[in-house]
C-alpha cells in the first residue's frame, strides 16, 4: 500500500481523537473558567478604620457559585459580600483594629469554583489611628517677654514642646521659625530640637531670646514649629517702655537746720502695665555743702516719690543756688533733671489768717487760710494749731507755698465761748505764731411757726 494510502486510512481515527480531547477540555473549562480583579489592590488603613474595594468577576460561560477565602493578617480583618457570589461582582470590605500592627501588610484573596481557584495578593499600609497619632503642644502657648525699658536686657525665656499622643509613633521636628512684624528683634538660641524624635510622652525645649526693645511699643512676632505631626505657631510679644521725671518745686531754698520735700514724679510710657517697668532709683548729686539728702526709688507701678533735702544748722550761705543733679537709673536706662538748690541766711516768717475771728457752729467744722511770707529763705513751712480747748481739733499742713488751709472742727459738746488760739508756722530754726480768735456760738434754737390761711 503507498504511503499516502495508509495516512488517509488513519486521518479520521486521529483527528476523531483530538476533537474529543479538545471537546472534554472546552467542556471542563465552560464548566468552571473564571477570573476576578479588585479596583484597589494597594491603600492606606488607619487603624480602627476601614476601606472598601469593588471585586469585578469573568465568566467563561459559567454561572455557578464563586467562593472567596482571605489570608490572615495581623489585626485586618476582610469582609466580602456576597460570599459565594453568583453575579459578576462582589465588594470586600477590609477593616484594621485600633491594635493593628502599624506596617505594610501583605495578604491575598482567594476565589474557588470547582477546582478553579485564582488569587490575588494585596498591600494594605496601616497607619497610625487618630487616637494614637503623634500630636504637639507648646507650653506656655504663647511667651509675654516682660515690659522692658528701652536699653535694657531682656531675659530669655523657654518653650517645652511636648508630643502629647499616644501609641508609639514619634513626632519628628524638621525645623524651627520666626515670622512676624518684629522677627528680626527675636531669635532662636538653642539647637535642641533639631531633629527631635519625640515618642508620646517626650518634650524638648525651644529658647527664644528677644533684642533689648528700642521703641516704647509692642514687638510681636511668630515662632513656628514644623514636624511629621503638623505645624504649630507660638506667639511672642514684647512690650518696649520708656519713662520721664519732673519735680515740684523745680528749685530750692534752704535756710540753715531747715528742710524742704522735693516730689518726683514719674511717667511712664508702656503697655499693657506701669507695673512692669519696674521700680526707679533716685539718687542725688553736687548739693551745696552741708546739704544732704537720702536716695529714694519711685516704686514698681508708683508715679512719684518724695525727696527730703536736709540743710545743717551749720550749712553755709551759697549766695546763689548750686545746680544739683538727680540722676534715674533703673538698669541701663538712666535720666538726669537740674535742681537749683540755694542755702540763705537765716531769714524771718510773718503769717496772717482769713477769716480772724472764725465762727463755729458746735458739730460744725469750718476752714481758715494762712498766708506766709518768708524773708530770706525759702524752705517749706509746717503749720499747726495750739491752744485748742476739749471738743476742738484741727489739721497739721506743711507747704512751701505761701497759702495753706487749715480746717478746724468743733464737737457737738463744746460750750459756746470765745476760745484764744494761736498759729503756728515752722521752717527750720525759724518760728512764727500769730493769734486767732475761735468764737463758738451757741446752735440756733428751733423757732415753732404755723401757716395762717385766709379765711
Amino acid at each position: 500500500m503507498k504511503k499516502s494510502a495508509r495516512v488517509s486510512a488513519y486521518l479520521p481515527v486521529i483527528l476523531g481523537a483530538l476533537t474529543a480531547s479538545v471537546g472534554a477540555v472546552l467542556a471542563d473549562r465552560t464548566a468552571h473558567a473564571m477570573e476576578f480583579y479588585a479596583d484597589r489592590r494597594d491603600f492606606d488603613l488607619q487603624q480602627g478604620s476601614s476601606h472598601t474595594t469593588a471585586i469585578e468577576i469573568d465568566r467563561y460561560g459559567f454561572v455557578g457559585p464563586i467562593a472567596f477565602a482571605v489570608s490572615a493578617a495581623s489585626g485586618l480583618t476582610v469582609t466580602i459580600t456576597p460570599n459565594p457570589a453568583y453575579g459578576n461582582t462582589a465588594t470586600a470590605t477590609f477593616s484594621a483594629a485600633a491594635t493593628a500592627s502599624v506596617a505594610i501588610q501583605y495578604l491575598t484573596i482567594t476565589a474557588t469554583a470547582g477546582d478553579e481557584v485564582r488569587g490575588q495578593d494585596f498591600e494594605i499600609n496601616v497607619t497610625p489611628g487618630a487616637a494614637t497619632q503623634p500630636r504637639l503642644s507648646a507650653s506656655p502657648a504663647s511667651v509675654a517677654f516682660p515690659a522692658t525699658l528701652i536699653g535694657v536686657a531682656v531675659p530669655n525665656r523657654l518653650i517645652a514642646i511636648s508630643n502629647t499622643g499616644a501609641g508609639t509613633t514619634p513626632a519628628v521636628i524638621s525645623a524651627v521659625s520666626l515670622s512676624g512684624a518684629d522677627a528680626s528683634r527675636f531669635a532662636i538660641r538653642s539647637t535642641s530640637y533639631n531633629g527631635a524624635r519625640l515618642l508620646p510622652g517626650a518634650s524638648c525645649s525651644i529658647t527664644v531670646a528677644a533684642a533689648s526693645p528700642g521703641t516704647a511699643r509692642a514687638h510681636s512676632a511668630s515662632v513656628g514649629i514644623s514636624s511629621s505631626a503638623g505645624d504649630l505657631s507660638v506667639p511672642v510679644t514684647l512690650h518696649g517702655t520708656d519713662y520721664s521725671l519732673s519735680l515740684s518745686p523745680t528749685s530750692v531754698s534752704l535756710s540753715p537746720g531747715s528742710s524742704a520735700p522735693i516730689t518726683i514724679r514719674v511717667t511712664r510710657s508702656v503697655n499693657p502695665s506701669a507695673a512692669a517697668a519696674g521700680p526707679i532709683a533716685i539718687s542725688v548729686t553736687g548739693l551745696p555743702t552741708g546739704v544732704s539728702a537720702a536716695s529714694v526709688a519711685v516704686a514698681s507701678g508708683a508715679k512719684s516719690a518724695v525727696l527730703t533735702l536736709q540743710a545743717s544748722a551749720a550749712a553755709p550761705v551759697t549766695g546763689t543756688p548750686v545746680l544739683a543733679r538727680l540722676t534715674a537709673a533703673p538698669s541701663a536706662r538712666t535720666k538726669t533733671v537740674n535742681l537749683p538748690v540755694g542755702v540763705l541766711a537765716a531769714g524771718s516768717l510773718s503769717l496772717s489768717v482769713t477769716p480772724n475771728p472764725v465762727r463755729i457752729a458746735p458739730g460744725h467744722m469750718a476752714a481758715i487760710t494762712v498766708s506766709i511770707r518768708r524773708t530770706g529763705f525759702g524752705g517749706s513751712v509746717s503749720l499747726s494749731l495750739t491752744g485748742t480747748p476739749s471738743g476742738v481739733t484741727a489739721s497739721t499742713i506743711s507747704t512751701t507755698g505761701n497759702t495753706a488751709s487749715l480746717s478746724i472742727s468743733v464737737s457737738a459738746a463744746t460750750a459756746a465761748a470765745t476760745y484764744p488760739l494761736t498759729v503756728r508756722g515752722v521752717s527750720g530754726s525759724i518760728t512764727k505764731t500769730t493769734a486767732l480768735s475761735l468764737v463758738v456760738s451757741a446752735a440756733a434754737p428751733d423757732i415753732p411757726w404755723r401757716l395762717r390761711l385766709p379765711r
